[in-house]
């Protein structure tokens, strides 16, 4: 296989290729691509909508092209920085170019196939992590909904009862049952039984004192006779 074709680098891992075999392969891919617009598409050919389709399809394909570059070897040099629409204008009468490799072809479409599926797959991921997230959202707002209208539930049970249940109520209808006088009277004879023990406290204080002197007296009389 000549240095034209497909060659995998060791040093660079890249895909060499020439620039006659990138242009063949843009146009063959372009084309492909027309044919198919054309099927969805069957208008006449200078219609605006049409034509503003095929402009954005050939942009996208350069773009795509142009994101290659990183992975390719053009005439062997890196054209990583190049433009792409300039690596494709080269001329195809050229004879010092070698003609279209089939198996570098049929490489890189295998890689635009692969990039598409990994773009719809994460296209994917994406919508479905989306929908993850409002679901997971919307079932804590329900949660949350739910323990506080519970909360507020119970809230409204406890003050019910106790506005059934007033303690304050209770304890007015219980004074109505007191007798107030009968309460005056008892309270009455207690303050008498008061005054009473007062007038005592001090007779019997003078009444101690003097047993406790008799008392230390006759102790000493015992000590001393």
């Amino acid at each position: 296989m000549s240095a034209s074709t497909l060659d995998i680098q060791n040093d660079y891992e890249k895909i060499v290729i020439t620039r006659k075999e990138l242009k063949t392969l843009y146009n063959n891919i372009l084309k492909s691509m027309i044919l198919k617009l054309n099927l969805h598409l069957p208008t006449s050919h200078n219609d605006p909508i049409k034509n503003e389709v095929y402009s954005k399809v050939e942009n996208c394909l350069l773009n795509t092209f142009q994101n290659l570059l990183s992975s390719l070897l053009v005439d062997g040099e890196d054209r990583n920085r190049e433009s792409i629409r300039e690596l494709l204008s080269v001329n195809d009468k050229d004879d010092d170019v070698e003609p279209f490799d089939v198996e570098l072809d049929n490489e890189l479409r295998t890689i635009l196939t692969e990039y598409d599926d990994v773009t719809v797959e994460l296209s994917e991921l994406k919508r479905t992590l989306s929908k993850g997230i409002v679901e997971k959202y919307q079932n804590s707002v329900a949660r949350i909904d739910d323990e506080v209208t519970r909360i507020i539930g119970l809230i409204d049970e406890s003050v019910e009862q106790r506005e059934t249940n007033n303690p304050v109520d209770s304890a007015i209808a219980k004074l109505g049952e007191v007798d107030i006088n009968r309460m005056n009277e008892d309270y009455f004879k207690y303050l008498q039984k008061i005054n009473y023990l007062n007038g005592k406290v001090p007779l019997l204080e003078k009444e101690i004192n003097e047993y406790s002197k008799s008392v230390d007296f006759l102790k000493e009389r015992e000590v001393h006779p």
